[in-house]
């Protein structure tokens, strides 16, 4: 018994090791396509404005971060009293 266990074992290890590689290099692949894929025409846009398009937007986003963070910090401080 312990022998055909043993040897499902190592099949699936033999699957697992060429499988996983497999999709890892797809899923870097698929992420350094997608840098080209927007990053070539947020160059052609320009540094000057590209800047001033992201810095207000990462300010908004870090605004709805803080709120979130804050409502959280209450909730959990609030919910330990109760």
């Amino acid at each position: 018994m312990t022998l055909i266990a043993m040897k499902g074992l190592s099949g699936a290890m033999g699957f697992f090791s060429k499988v996983v590689p497999l999709m890892v290099v797809l899923t870097v692949g698929i992420g350094i396509a997608a840098l080209i894929r927007f990053g070539f025409p947020a160059s052609l846009f320009g540094f000057g404005n590209l800047i001033s398009v992201l810095y207000p937007l990462m300010g908004y986003y870090s605004y709805a971060f803080i709120i979130c963070l804050t409502c959280h910090y209450c909730r959990i401080r609030l919910g330990s009293r109760l």
